[in-house]
C-alpha cells in the first residue's frame, strides 16, 4: 500500500511513524519542516495527563498514547515525555471534578484528591480558596512537541517513509480508485491518503469548512519571584478551571521561567492560517495579568516571552478522525481544538489500523467524522 499523508506535523508525523512500523509505504507533505512553530507543535512543551476533563472515554486512548510516547524514546533514546505530575484545581462543585473522578474510578488512574488546606500547605504557589479541591495525576506531566515531531518523521523516514519537505499541497481529490495529491502543480496518485494539515484543514477538505476554523493561540512566559516554588522536585504541571476563567501552565524547560496559556481568552477564528499575526499585543495579554493577579501572585505580571500560534477547533471541540467517505481510503486526522498532542501517537495507530486492517484497536467513534454531516 501506498499512503499520501498531508501535514507533517503532530497527527501527521505520528501517523508517518506508525504506517512505517507496520512496512507501509508513506510519503508525507509537509508545507515547512516537521517540527516548525507555526502551528498546534510549537510553545516547547505541552500538558499531558490520564485524567482528562474532556471526557473519561479518552482515557484507553491516553494510555495508548503513553506506552507508545515511551516506545518512541527507548527506539530513538530522545526525552519526550516529564512525568511530573499535572494538578488540576476546580471548584467543588464543578462539573470538572465530576468527569475527572468518574475517569478515577472507571480506569483506576492514580491520582490524589486534594482539599483547599492540602493544596496551600503543599503547593503555595498557588492561591485558592477553602472551596477549591486538585485532582493530583501522578502520570500527568509535560511533552517536548517540536523534538517529538521531529524525532517521529526521522524515525518514520530510517523505516522508508518519504517527508518532502516545503512541499505545499493544493488539492487532494479521487480519481477513478485512487488519491491524487496535487503539490506544486505536479499530480502524485496514491492508494489511499490521510489528510492531516492542522489549521489548514478546511483549505484540504472544503467540505468540513463549516465546521472547523483555525484559532490563534498565546503562549506567555514569565520570572517567578520565589523560583523554589516552581523549580523543585515537586513542581507538577498545573491547570485551572473557575467560572469565567481556565488557564494551564508549567515550569519552563530551562529553569528560568513559568510558561502560562489561558484558554479562556479565546480569539475570533483566523480567515486565513497564511496570515498568522505573530504580535502580541499588551492588551492581549491583560487576561494573563488578571490570572497571575488572582491566582499565581508569586509571578512578575510582565512577560519576557511571548508566542503565537494556531490551531484547529471543531465546533463540539472534539476532533474528526476517520474516512472522509464510504469510499474508505480518504481518511482525515484534524480539528482536536487544543487537547490533541498528547494522545497523537494512538492517534496515528488508529489511522494505521483503519488503512490495514479497516477497524481501529481503540473506540473512537466519538471522533466519527459523519457526526457534522447534514
Amino acid at each position: 500500500m501506498n499512503v499520501a499523508v498531508i501535514g507533517g506535523g503532530t497527527m501527521g508525523s505520528m501517523i508517518a511513524w506508525r504506517l512505517a512500523e507496520r512496512g507501509v509505504f508513506a510519503t508525507v507533505f509537509e508545507q515547512f519542516s516537521p517540527g516548525h512553530d507555526r502551528s498546534a507543535a510549537g510553545g516547547e512543551s505541552r500538558v499531558f495527563r490520564m485524567a482528562y476533563a474532556e471526557g473519561a472515554g479518552y482515557t484507553p486512548i491516553l494510555r495508548r498514547a503513553r506506552e507508545l510516547w515511551r516506545e518512541l524514546e527507548h527506539i530513538t533514546r530522545r526525552k519526550l515525555l516529564h512525568e511530573v505530575g499535572m494538578l488540576t484545581i476546580t471548584p467543588r462543585d464543578s462539573a470538572v471534578l465530576d468527569t475527572l473522578d468518574e475517569g478515577i474510578m472507571a480506569h483506576d488512574l492514580d491520582c490524589e484528591i486534594l482539599d483547599g488546606r492540602e493544596i496551600r500547605r503543599r503547593f503555595p504557589q498557588h492561591r485558592v480558596a477553602t472551596s477549591d479541591v486538585a485532582v493530583l495525576d501522578h502520570l500527568g506531566g509535560y511533552l517536548r512537541p517540536e523534538l517529538a515531531v521531529a524525532t517521529a518523521a526521522h524515525r518514520a523516514e530510517m523505516l522508508g517513509a518519504t517527508v518532502r519537505r516545503y512541499a505545499r499541497v493544493e488539492a487532494v481529490e479521487h480519481r477513478g480508485s485512487d488519491i491524487v495529491v496535487v503539490e506544486d502543480g505536479h499530480a502524485h496518485r496514491f492508494d489511499a491518503a490521510v489528510v492531516a494539515p492542522g489549521p489548514w484543514l478546511a483549505r484540504m477538505l472544503p467540505q468540513f469548512a463549516g465546521v472547523v476554523r483555525a484559532e490563534r493561540r498565546i503562549g506567555a512566559w514569565f520570572v517567578p519571584r520565589s523560583p523554589e516554588l516552581w523549580f523543585g522536585r515537586d513542581c507538577p504541571v498545573f491547570a485551572r478551571t473557575s467560572p469565567g476563567v481556565s488557564f494551564y501552565g508549567m515550569a519552563s524547560v530551562d529553569g528560568v521561567s513559568v510558561k502560562l496559556g489561558v484558554t479562556s481568552a479565546r480569539e475570533p477564528a483566523l480567515p486565513d492560517p497564511d496570515l498568522l499575526d505573530r504580535t502580541v499585543s499588551p492588551e492581549v495579554l491583560a487576561p494573563y495579568r488578571e490570572v497571575i493577579s488572582e491566582h499565581l501572585p508569586d509571578l512578575h505580571p510582565d512577560p519576557i516571552r511571548v508566542g503565537a500560534y494556531q490551531e484547529c477547533f471543531t465546533d463540539d471541540h472534539h476532533a474528526l478522525l476517520g474516512p472522509v467517505s464510504d469510499r474508505g481510503n480518504l481518511l482525515v486526522a484534524g480539528g482536536f481544538s487544543g487537547h490533541g498532542f498528547k494522545m497523537a501517537p494512538a492517534v496515528g495507530d488508529v489511522v494505521a489500523d483503519l488503512l490495514t486492517s479497516g477497524a481501529p484497536s481503540l473506540d473512537v467513534s466519538a471522533l466519527r467524522t459523519g457526526r457534522f454531516r447534514p
